[in-house]
C-alpha cells in the first residue's frame, strides 16, 4: 500500500467513525422520553435539545431569551440554537420578537419533560 492509499484509508476510517457517532446521536434523540401533548405536534416528539431549549424559554418567562442566552443556559452550541429555535417556532411552540437581537419566548403552557 502506498502512503497515499494509506492516507485515504485513514481518512475513510475517520469519516466512518464520525458517521457512526452521528447516527448514535440521532438514535438518542429518537428514544427521548415522551413530552406533554401540548408540546408534541404534528405527531412527532421533541428531541432532547429541543426539550432543553423549550424548558429554558419556559423558565425565562415573559422576559424571553436571545439565541445566545439559550445556548449559554442550555449548554447547546451557539451554532445550533437558531436551527432549534426555528424548528420550535415552526411547530408553534415558541415565538421570536421583531427586535434585534431576536428575543424568543415559549408559547407552550408547560415545559418539556426531561
Amino acid at each position: 500500500m502506498t502512503s497515499r492509499q494509506d492516507a485515504i484509508a485513514s481518512l475513510a476510517e475517520d469519516v466512518g467513525r464520525a458517521l457512526v457517532a452521528f447516527a448514535e446521536r440521532l438514535r438518542e434523540e429518537d428514544t427521548s422520553p415522551p413530552v406533554p401533548s401540548s408540546a408534541a405536534t404534528h405527531g412527532r416528539q421533541l428531541g432532547k435539545s429541543q426539550q432543553r431549549v423549550l424548558t429554558a424559554l419556559h423558565e425565562a418567562g415573559d422576559a424571553g431569551l436571545t439565541a445566545a442566552d439559550v445556548a449559554q443556559n442550555t449548554g447547546i452550541a451557539s451554532t445550533n440554537t437558531p436551527r432549534i429555535l426555528k424548528a420550535l417556532a415552526d411547530r408553534g411552540l415558541v415565538s421570536g420578537s421583531d427586535e434585534t437581537p431576536v428575543v424568543w419566548r415559549s408559547l407552550s403552557p408547560t415545559p418539556a419533560e426531561d
